[in-house]
C-alpha cells in the first residue's frame, strides 16, 4: 500500500481525485474530493493512491457540476446584532475564535463557567484550568477573556513558547502581557490607552502622588509633557527593551521630572518579583481609570515541563509569584519567604503587591503532565483553584449542534433548515465522534459548512451514508 501524507493529492476508486486534509489513527483520512460533494469525506487510507501523471491519464475528469442559478436579490439592511453574529460565523468558518458569542456555542461546561464567573466577581484570584489535549482548555480561556471584557476588565492573553514568551523569563512574559492589553471600550491595544486615561491625574503622574509608581509614574509624566523625545525614551523603557536606565532618567528629567530615577528593567530570570509588582500596578491603575481590574490569561503552561531542570525551577518561581500575588496565603502550599528576591537591594525591597487587595486575576491553562501536576500541588493547596476539564460526550455534541444552528439562524433569520438535514447532520458528527475523528471546533466548522450549503440550495448529504464509506 502506497503511503499517504497530509496535503497529498490522492485518488479514490469511487470518489475520484482529492486533497488529504487530515490523517486519523486506524488508517482513515479526511479528504476533500474534487467532485460535487461540498464537504470532506472520511475514507479508508487503503483505498487511496497518490495522484501522479499516469493516474491522471487513466482517470477521467469528474463530470462538470451543474451549479444552481444565482438569483440576484436586492440587499436588505441588517441590524447591528445580526452583523456581529455574521462576523462570528465567518470566524467559525475559518476555524478561529470569534471576537464575540463564545457562550453561544459553549456546552457541558456549567461548573467551569461558574468558576470563572466567581473569579471575576471577586476581582482577584487564580484559576488553573487543566485537561488533556482536545478537552477545551483554550475554549475556556476564550470564554474567560470575553466574560472579562463584558464585566469591565482590562485583559491580556499570552501563549507560552520557547522564543517570544519563555516562562523562565519574567520580563518577556511581562512585555507580552503589556503589549496585548485589551479594553472593553477601546479599539487600541497595549499600555497607551490606559495611561492616556490617567494623563490628567497628578496622583498618578507626580512624585509622591497617592497612586505613585516607581515604574509607571515617570512614563505618565513624560506623556503629559508632550515632548516626543522623552516619550520615545520612556516608551522603549516601559516595554522592556534593553535601555540604559540612567539615559531614560535623564530624558525624563529634561521635561521637569524631579522624582526618583528609573530602575533598570532586567531580563534576568531572578527578577520575577519586580514584574509581578508591575502587573499589580497596572491592575490598580486600571481600576483607577474606571475599569474593574486586570485579567491575565496564560495558555500552554505545560511548556514548563519540557524545560531543563534549572530553567524549570526558575519558571516555577514565576508561577509561584503570580499565585502569591493573587491568592490568600492560606491557599498557598509555600511560604512567601520561598519566593526568590533577585537583583540589587532596591529591587529586593519592592513589595510583591502594589496595593492591598489589588484587582488582579489570573487564569492559566495546561495539560496535566505528571511533572506539572506535582508542580501545581507544590504551589496551590486549595482544590477550588483547579478547574478540571473532561472530554465532551455525545449529548454535549448534540447540544453543540443545536446551539450553532440557533446562532446561524440569528445571523440569517429568513433561513429555515429542514428537519431531515438536522438529522443527517447529527448522524454525520456522531459517526465521526465514534471514530474519534472530530473535536468541538471541527464539529462547529462542519455545522457552519452544512448550513452554508443548505442556504445556497446545495445538498451536502447527497449520496452520503454516515455509517459507511
Amino acid at each position: 500500500m502506497q503511503e499517504v501524507h497530509l496535503g497529498d493529492r490522492v485518488v479514490h476508486p469511487d470518489h475520484g481525485t482529492g486533497l488529504v486534509l487530515k490523517l486519523f489513527p486506524g488508517g482513515r483520512a479526511r479528504v476533500r474530493f474534487d467532485g460535487s460533494h461540498p464537504l470532506p469525506r472520511t475514507v479508508d487510507v487503503c483505498h487511496l493512491q497518490c495522484e501522479d501523471v499516469e493516474m491522471e491519464e487513466k482517470i477521467p475528469p469528474p463530470a462538470e457540476v451543474m451549479q444552481p442559478p444565482i438569483i440576484q436579490r436586492p440587499r436588505q439592511p441588517i441590524d447591528r446584532d445580526t452583523a456581529i453574529v455574521r462576523q462570528a460565523l465567518e470566524a467559525l468558518r475559518l476555524g478561529v475564535v470569534p471576537s464575540s458569542h463564545v457562550e453561544d456555542y459553549t456546552v457541558g461546561r456549567s461548573d467551569e463557567v461558574r468558576s470563572v464567573e466567581s473569579l471575576l466577581e471577586d476581582c482577584r484570584g487564580l484559576r488553573l484550568v487543566w485537561g488533556d489535549y482536545g478537552t477545551g482548555k483554550t475554549h475556556i480561556l476564550d470564554l474567560a477573556e470575553q466574560a472579562g471584557i463584558r464585566a469591565g476588565f482590562v485583559t491580556a492573553r499570552v501563549v507560552l513558547n520557547p522564543r517570544e514568551v519563555p516562562p523562565a523569563h519574567p520580563m518577556r512574559l511581562y512585555r507580552a502581557f503589556l503589549m496585548n492589553l485589551k479594553y472593553p471600550d477601546e479599539t487600541g491595544t497595549g499600555w497607551r490607552p490606559l495611561l492616556n486615561r490617567l494623563e490628567g491625574s497628578k496622583d498618578h503622574a507626580e512624585p509622591g502622588g497617592k497612586a505613585y509608581s516607581r515604574f509607571f509614574s515617570p512614563v505618565l509624566y513624560a506623556l503629559r509633557s508632550g515632548d516626543q523625545d522623552a516619550i520615545d525614551w520612556v516608551s522603549d523603557y516601559i516595554e522592556g527593551y534593553r535601555m540604559d536606565s540612567c539615559e531614560v532618567t535623564r530624558a525624563v528629567r529634561s521635561v521637569g521630572w524631579r522624582g526618583e530615577g528609573l530602575l533598570a528593567l532586567s531580563d534576568y530570570r531572578t527578577y520575577g518579583r519586580m514584574y509581578v509588582h508591575m502587573m499589580g500596578t497596572l491592575a490598580c491603575w486600571a481600576r483607577d481609570a474606571g475599569y474593574r481590574g486586570l485579567l491575565l490569561l496564560m495558555d500552554e503552561v505545560e511548556y514548563v515541563d519540557s524545560l531543563h531542570w534549572g530553567l524549570r525551577a526558575l519558571a516555577s518561581q514565576v508561577l509561584m509569584h503570580y499565585a502569591a500575588v493573587t491568592l490568600p496565603r492560606k491557599l498557598l502550599a509555600f511560604e512567601e519567604e520561598h519566593l526568590y528576591r533577585g537583583g540589587h537591594a532596591v529591587h529586593r525591597a519592592i513589595n510583591l503587591s502594589f496595593r492591598e487587595g489589588q484587582p488582579l486575576a489570573v487564569v492559566m491553562a495546561l495539560t496535566p503532565l505528571n511533572e506539572m501536576v506535582l508542580l501545581a500541588r507544590n504551589i496551590l493547596r486549595d482544590d477550588t483553584v483547579f478547574v478540571g476539564l473532561k472530554p465532551l460526550g455525545r449529548e454535549d455534541f448534540m447540544a453543540l449542534i443545536q446551539k450553532v444552528i440557533a446562532l446561524y439562524r440569528r445571523g440569517f433569520p429568513d433561513f429555515k433548515p429542514a428537519w431531515r438535514s438536522r438529522r443527517e447532520l447529527n448522524a454525520r458528527i456522531l459517526d465521526e465522534l465514534t471514530f474519534g475523528e472530530t473535536s468541538p471546533r471541527e464539529a462547529v466548522r462542519t455545522v457552519v459548512s452544512v448550513m452554508d450549503c443548505l442556504r445556497y440550495g446545495r445538498d451536502p448529504f447527497d449520496e452520503y451514508d454516515p455509517f459507511h464509506e
